[in-house]
């Protein structure tokens, strides 16, 4: 289990508070926040202590507090099933803010944990004032595109809380829900989860495994031998030192990039279908996905030290390449989601233009998860695949049916590992990826969806 790096106790309350700031900056998830976004963070979020087995957050409910893990483990859940394992540095509950919207999963400690929580207001503000912490936590939405992400997330929510119900304090009117709060409040006071630690018990408690800095001069807490004071010169060379030390870790970006697992994605509540009979799907399909981060200096080191996938990085791109970039990758998902869905109805031996599928938007780029959207629309349209398994798959799909190549394997293999799933289905050539995954269930390589529909039927149930 890997901890937060050493922090300093005993100090007064704002150099207290400087100290948590500067762990919070080496966390992957606030690596681009500025000096005045990070005190920001410290000054709003709270340290909470939580016991092993203790609910955080409640699928289908209106909590909304986004998580980060300072230490120990969560384990996210959906009716029952597990979903994922979020370990430290991770997070939970960004997307239910922005579109204020149901938790899709429960969320419980899977060990005691120590928790960085963050209410809705202050997470929503970070997220208008920091566009590098948009893209850490929305890496397929370029700056210009959050807004109307933001709106297709809210319109989402209405249409989620028609289908779970509407939770306390909301209301509706001709159809669409109406959030009516009390004045100044949100719509459910959800619990807050653990125990809220004060400041100097929070720093004391994340530094437990770790022995006191000692003060200059001697052991820790010891003043420093008397006739031994250093000249005002050394001082002053050594803070300057020590100044220069902690702005190249913090404003320094080297050219390398971290690139990590998403959590897992159970597609199917995703899916609607009309114009034909759909069935229940006994089973989960996964969609794997990765984020990719450009961390600072101090944050690259971590992810060397823990040994995190990193990759060399080529110079920023200008703001106008960049956002093209984003807008092709963009492109690519809703492509891949058009190619799947047919691909899946002519699987099926339906007419395309009689059948209408509607996918939510998850907000992702690339074409990578054309196969598992179109496994999941071939089980609801009546081929039970999924046999009660948790499906995971990786692969481009064209109108045709054909399955293509797709990148980080590996990486995304280690997502199937940490939600359960017993086969991983990836395109021809790339089963290779998956032995340095960790991944131990069934590996099934296709080059086309009929070749994925027949290994499933012919695995059983």
């Amino acid at each position: 289990m890997r901890r937060l790096p050493h922090l300093v106790t005993g100090r007064p309350a704002p150099l207290l508070r400087i100290q948590l700031q500067r762990r919070l900056a080496l966390l992957d998830v606030f690596a681009g926040c500025d000096r005045r976004q990070l005190g920001r963070l410290a000054r709003w979020g709270d340290v909470v202590q939580v016991d092993e087995g203790e609910v955080v957050l409640r699928e289908d409910h209106a909590d909304w507090w986004f998580a980060v893990v300072l230490d120990g483990a969560l384990s996210l859940t959906r009716a029952g099933r597990p979903v994922a394992t979020v370990g430290v540095g991770q997070h939970v509950g960004a997307d239910a803010i922005v579109g204020l919207r149901p938790q899709p999963n429960t969320v419980r400690t899977a060990e005691p944990a120590l928790l960085f929580l963050l209410g809705p207001r202050y997470l929503l503000s970070l997220l208008t004032a920091a566009p590098s912490f948009q893209r850490t936590l929305f890496p397929e939405v370029g700056p210009t595109e959050y807004p109307d992400f933001a709106h297709r997330m809210l319109e989402q929510g209405r249409a989620e809380w028609h289908q779970v119900g509407l939770p306390p304090g909301w209301s509706r009117k001709g159809g669409p829900a109406e959030r009516r709060p009390p004045a100044g409040e949100w719509p459910v006071r959800s619990p807050r989860p653990g125990r809220t630690l004060a400041l100097r018990d929070a720093v004391a408690l994340i530094t437990r495994t770790t022995p006191a800095e000692p003060e200059a001069g001697g052991a820790a807490g010891s003043p420093p031998p008397a006739g031994k004071h250093s000249p005002w010169w050394g001082r002053g060379v050594g803070a300057v030192v020590a100044i220069l030390a902690v702005l190249s870790l913090f404003a320094y970006h080297p050219p390398v990039a971290v690139v990590s697992v998403g959590t897992p994605v159970d597609v199917v509540p995703d899916i609607t279908i009309s114009g034909a009979p759909t069935h229940p799907v006994r089973g989960r399909y996964l969609l794997l996905w990765i984020r990719v981060a450009r961390p600072d200096l101090a944050g690259t080191v971590a992810a060397f030290v823990t040994g995190r996938t990193t990759v060399s990085a080529g110079p920023t791109l200008p703001p106008a390449e960049q956002a093209a970039a984003e807008r092709q990758g963009r492109r690519q998902y809703l492509d891949s989601r058009t190619s799947a869905v047919t691909a899946a109805i002519r699987m099926a031996g339906l007419d395309p233009d009689r059948v209408h599928v509607r996918i939510r938007d998850r907000g992702l780029s690339g074409p990578s998860a054309g196969l598992v959207y179109a496994l999941a629309v071939t089980d609801l349209l009546g081929r039970d695949r999924a046999h009660g398994r948790t499906v995971a798959a990786t692969g481009t799909v064209d109108a045709s049916g054909q399955v293509g190549a797709v990148g980080w394997v590996t990486v995304k293999a280690e997502g199937a590992v940490a939600a359960g799933a017993t086969i991983l289905l990836v395109p021809q050539g790339e089963q290779a990826a998956v032995l340095g995954s960790g991944y131990r269930g069934r590996v099934v390589v296709v080059s086309s969806l009929a070749q994925a529909e027949g290994a499933l039927a012919s695995a059983g149930p």
